[in-house]
């Protein structure tokens, strides 16, 4: 009772944060990222907002992957296809690897971006059979732009940069 007689009367000198609790200012809220309010919970988790690096980076390698499997890639080739998937694969694993240190995820998330890509691929070349298929004009055969194999492996490598860009 004498030392709380004594911190009334000020002989005491006590800190102000114990003193005066109600001016000590609590820490601001955290801002939500605005991409949490557009998406599910679950989805919260897996989607990212990337910098534009994050973007520009895989979108080079994978534009100069679906650039050699249409140009330069003959489509009776021997494995020249897969390889170019592969690497389009291995490339999407290092940059969700390096943008979250989680290898398992990382190759998780590639894996199923590649079959998601196979799949679609597969699926939009079945309408599209006729635009592979060379057309004549006259005594002038025109080749198609691209076989449906390369059009499968252009698809698949836009769905591993789209998730190796926007995916965590």
């Amino acid at each position: 009772m004498h030392r709380l007689r004594m911190r009334q009367e000020g002989k005491i000198k006590v800190p102000e944060r114990i003193r005066f609790p109600e001016k000590v200012a609590p820490p601001p809220p955290k801002q939500a990222p605005a991409l949490s309010q557009k998406l599910p919970g679950w989805m919260q988790d897996m989607a990212d907002q990337p910098s534009l690096m994050d973007i520009v980076l895989p979108a080079g390698v994978t534009l100069v992957l679906m650039g050699l499997a249409v140009f330069y890639v003959d489509a009776n080739s021997d494995g020249a296809l897969e390889l170019l998937l592969a690497c389009g694969a291995g490339a999407s694993l290092y940059f969700l690897n390096r943008k979250e240190g989680k290898f398992g995820r990382a190759f998780f998330i590639t894996m199923a971006s590649m079959f998601a890509g196979l799949i679609v691929g597969s699926l939009l070349a079945l309408p599209l059979e006729g635009f592979f298929t060379p057309q004549t004009l006259g005594n002038v055969a025109q080749s198609a732009l691209m076989s449906p194999k390369q059009f499968i492996v252009v698809v698949s490598l836009g769905t591993l940069w789209t998730t190796s860009s926007f995916a965590r």
